[in-house]
């Protein structure tokens, strides 16, 4: 937003959050608690804000792997989605298989078209390294890319020009400068 947030504002919103009990439903959405009260379950997303290694634990059962393979399922056209006469091969995984990598992985081929990877990416701390692609990085060279590790101050994109113009606040990001 381009409004100036004072004191007095910030006081009024945590006065608010806390009166609308978004503390106790914080605690509720990281205990596994079902607050997703349109499709009566837990908001699992926050699987991917968790410790590396850590199962999420719903109604004191590990429900991760059951929504994973229920998508899997759906996607290979396997158990309950099976079509007659249409043969299928299984595309479930087994406990051991489900990790931070393997979701985001999963990630990457599920919202492929919604533009989230690079984001994910960041999140996960395999953007500019320890993730290499053939074109990414170069040697210097006009078009030779040669997957290599890149500055991190890609993580962020430059603030355009214009913006300085509105908001005269504004500092440029580190590196961009």
């Amino acid at each position: 937003s381009k409004n100036r947030v004072t004191d007095e504002t910030m006081g009024l919103l945590v006065n608010l959050a806390g009166e609308c009990g978004l503390p106790e439903q914080i605690e509720a959405m990281f205990g596994g608690q079902k607050i997703n009260v349109t499709e009566k379950r837990a908001a699992l997303h926050i699987a991917l804000r968790s410790p590396r290694g850590e199962h999420i634990i719903v109604d004191g059962v590990d429900e991760a792997l059951g929504y994973v393979n229920e998508i899997r399922d759906r996607a290979y056209m396997y158990g309950s989605y099976a079509k007659t006469g249409i043969r299928s091969e299984s595309g479930r995984i087994t406990d051991a298989q489900l990790n931070l990598d393997f979701i985001l992985d999963e990630r990457g081929r599920e919202l492929y078209t919604e533009l989230t990877r690079r984001t994910d990416l960041i999140r996960f701390n395999k953007f500019t390294k320890n993730n290499n692609w053939d074109w990414k990085g170069s040697d210097g060279l006009a078009g030779n890319y040669i997957g290599k590790d890149v500055s991190d101050k890609y993580k962020l994109f430059p603030i355009p020009q214009n913006e300085f113009t509105v908001n005269p606040n504004l500092t440029q990001n580190p590196d961009f400068k």
